[in-house]
């Protein structure tokens, strides 16, 4: 409380947001549409410790500024079609989209001043002077069509061609596709049973693209350093000039069925073939470098959904109540490494100081964790023990980490059996109450926290966990 009669920070925040959208009808069947909005945000603070305070004693007063600001822009520009002739309905639209985002930040920390001033002019060293950018742009040209007849059969076909700026001058484009048909057997002449009301097949193919949510991993990046005010830097990333969009290649197939108007049942089962996975690689030590994104090879899903809905109270005045339930199986396998590699260890972004290791193999769980084993504690000298791989091939214990951490195994996957959730949802004229749960069975989690907290022994600082009175953290099991 004593230091408050002169230290402070704040901070000021404000943002500007502007929209102009539009649409132009050009015809009774043809619409143009354009949405445009920019978003910008400013944010500043400013902390000061006077030299007549005990935090701002050691450096004879500090004072630290900081600036960030950011601006997004986005524009999507849209001509719609829709044309009824007969039976026949056709639709679509030709679109091109621009969305980019630029943030910037400059801080900078300067200590000596006098007692009372609160400006950068004021002190006599600088202590601390930074900057940083960060932007992205993507844009994208679309074209999809849909087609129906009678309301009874139905196709769609789209194309699109998308560019990012966060991947390698060689390769920012992709181009994506899908085709889709469906039947309502249903409304056909011969369908005559009554308590089905809707009975629908669908088919589907088509691909689509990701890109990684780093802003600039297809570049060499640097860790800056100086020395004697002579400026550095480390290489840190390596190039990839080639670095392109992770590809998913979906085949679908599908049946939506309604019995006695209240039951609601939707099957689906699904292929996926992925390729262009994108990692950070970690590259070997001699080279004298960290890392590299890379392209690593392709993976297969495949799948089953089932979901189950029904209105319990249909015709009830005043009164809804509906419950739903929902069921999914995936099972993954790793197609191919680039390179034609065997395998290779990305890490899973866990941990901080003991990060998790992810093992891609080919035949194998994209989700498998590759760990140093544990093999329980010594019952003699409550020592922990691993294992590890000797010159035979055969799995051993030992009690060093470091040893045992050099043949570290496959211990199995993060990917659960199967998953789902349920829900209900109850009304009662204008009140209503909702609940959802989800589950998922299977599948190991790494558990970072126990790293931290109830350290195995590997890390000789960590071992805080309070354990319930009775509890014993060792058992001697040779009693």
């Amino acid at each position: 409380m004593y230091d408050l009669q002169w230290n402070f920070e704040k901070t000021l925040a404000y943002e500007v947001m502007a929209n102009l959208d539009f649409d132009v009808k050009l015809t009774d069947w043809l619409t143009f549409a354009s949405v445009n909005s920019y978003r910008y945000i400013n944010r500043t603070r400013k902390n000061y410790e006077d030299p007549r305070s005990r935090d701002g004693a050691g450096y004879n007063g500090n004072l630290d500024d900081k600036i960030e600001q950011s601006y997004r822009v986005y524009s999507n520009q849209l001509l719609r079609f829709n044309k009824l002739i007969d039976k026949h309905s056709i639709s679509g639209v030709l679109a091109y989209e621009w969305n980019s985002y630029t943030f910037t930040k400059n801080e900078s920390t300067v200590s000596g001043s006098g007692a009372g001033f609160t400006v950068a002019d004021a002190a006599a060293t600088p202590r601390m002077i930074m900057g940083a950018q960060e932007e992205y742009a993507v844009q994208s040209f679309l074209a999809n069509v849909n087609y129906a007849y009678d309301h009874k059969y139905l196709a769609q076909v789209s194309f699109h061609r998308d560019g990012a700026s966060n991947f390698g001058v060689n390769a920012r484009y992709g181009n994506f596709y899908s085709l889709s048909a469906g039947w309502n057997v249903h409304r056909e002449d011969f369908f005559t049973l009554d308590f089905v009301n809707q009975l629908k097949l669908r088919a589907s193919y088509g691909s689509v693209g990701k890109r990684p949510e780093e802003y600039y991993p297809q570049y060499f990046l640097y860790d800056t350093q100086s020395y004697d005010e002579v400026p550095g830097g480390i290489i840190t990333q390596v190039e990839n000039k080639d670095l392109t969009w992770k590809k998913i290649y979906t085949t679908g197939l599908g049946l939506d069925l309604t019995l006695f108007e209240r039951l609601d049942i939707s099957l689906d089962y699904y292929n996926k073939n992925t390729s262009n996975l994108l990692y950070e690689v970690p590259l070997p030590s001699v080279t004298g470098l960290n890392k590299s994104w890379q392209n690593v090879g392709s993976v297969r899903n495949r799948g089953f959904e089932v979901t189950i809905s029904y209105d319990v109270l249909l015709g009830v005045k005043d009164w809804d109540w509906s419950v739903s339930a929902n069921l999914g199986l995936n099972r993954n396998q790793i197609r191919e490494l680039y390179g034609d590699q065997p395998e290779i260890i990305v890490e899973s972004g866990s941990g901080v100081i003991d990060n998790a290791n992810l093992l891609l193999k080919p035949g194998m769980d994209m989700d498998t964790w590759y760990l140093t084993e544990w093999a329980g504690v010594d019952v003699q000298t409550g020592q922990p023990q691993w294992y590890m791989t000797n010159e035979a091939g055969e799995r051993v214990i030992t009690n060093d980490y470091g040893e045992a951490s050099s043949h570290k195994v496959a211990v199995g996957t993060a990917s659960p059996d199967f998953f789902g959730g349920f829900s209900t949802d109850l009304r009662y004229k204008n009140f209503d109450l909702s609940a959802f749960f989800s589950y998922s069975v299977g599948g190991k989690i790494y558990n970072y926290n126990r790293i931290e907290y109830d350290s195995d022994g590997a890390y000789n600082d960590r071992n805080q966990m309070k354990l319930q009175k009775g509890w014993s953290r060792w058992e001697n099991l040779a009693i």
